[in-house]
């Protein structure tokens, strides 16, 4: 299995940067709506996953369990192809430090992106986890409660702030480290290089 040093790595991501500003708005607001759904997808996954596991006989398991089946979502956005506002902000915003990407293409990209995450998590959200009925039965809705609860309530703006700090870190390691594999064997195995960040993540901030 063979990896890129990190210069190549760098020039990699340079790459994509670049070629992720030249996207039309029209394939950007798509990529990006594929993006949102599938990290929803991970989302729900995670919460029906871990409904019904009591604290009191699983301890911390539940989260652990939670994060290392909600990576599934960024597995799928990277395999995809499709477009987060997370790696794209670490990506682009590289392409324009080296001059080959100007804010012209950069914040539009960045915002049609954002529109297209949001609109894909709604969709998801309403249609295929509400409407279908899967996030509203007893436990999984129970689930849900708890994660509103602890994200809107009992946590700190402060709090919040470091924990998006956190996402966004480990999300845009787990798109980098993609980037180090270069043979073929490397590519097949690229999810682990993906999951392991992200799911660290989510098993500590869910």
């Amino acid at each position: 299995m063979s990896f890129s040093d990190p210069k190549e790595m760098t020039a990699a991501g340079l790459e994509k940067g670049v070629a992720k500003a030249k996207l039309s708005w029209d394939k950007a607001l798509v990529a990006g709506f594929l993006a949102g759904a599938y990290i929803a997808f991970g989302a729900l996954l995670a919460t029906v996953t871990t409904a019904g596991m009591r604290v009191e006989l699983w301890g911390t398991l539940p989260t652990f369990f939670a994060g290392t089946v909600f990576s599934l979502g960024l597995i799928l956005v990277v395999i995809g192809g499709a477009e987060l506002l997370t790696g794209n902000m670490a990506l682009l915003p590289l392409a324009a430090f080296r001059g080959r990407v100007s804010a012209r293409n950069l914040f539009p990209n960045l915002g049609f992106v954002l529109i297209g995450n949001l609109l894909g998590a709604l969709f998801v959200a309403y249609f295929l986890a509400d409407q279908t009925g899967i996030a509203t039965s007893e436990l999984p809705l129970e689930r849900l409660e708890q994660i509103a609860l602890a994200k809107g309530v009992e946590e700190t703006e402060w709090q919040i702030f470091l924990r998006a700090m956190g996402c966004n870190w480990l999300v845009c390691l787990a798109v980098m480290l993609a980037l180090r594999r270069r043979t073929w064997p490397g590519r097949s195995s690229r999810s682990s290089s993906r999951s392991w960040p992200s799911s660290r993540w989510a098993s500590t901030t869910w």
